[in-house]
């Protein structure tokens, strides 16, 4: 199942500091990237997180939407994905 990434977020410890990131999925693309190079920049931050749904690791791609925009999408999702993740 493809699941588009549809925020990506700071999780901060007690401290108020970064503790990892908070991810949530649509199954349509909510957030859109223009120019292609601001995706992939996104892209590929996310293939650096290594982010996991349960024993699911993401494999983040961009797609081009047709309209000049991209999404971030994985395609390999779990069918039920979860609304969030945490890196």
């Amino acid at each position: 199942m493809s699941a588009y990434v549809s925020s990506i977020k700071p999780v901060l410890n007690s401290s108020g500091k970064l503790a990892g990131h908070s991810v949530s999925y649509s199954d349509r693309p909510e957030l859109r990237f223009r120019p292609l190079h601001a995706a992939e920049a996104h892209c590929a931050g996310l293939r650096e997180m290594y982010v996991r749904v349960e024993s699911h690791e993401c494999a983040f791609e961009v797609e081009e939407l047709g309209t000049g925009d991209f999404a971030i999408v994985c395609r390999s999702h779990p069918a039920a994905p979860p609304p969030q993740s945490t890196t």
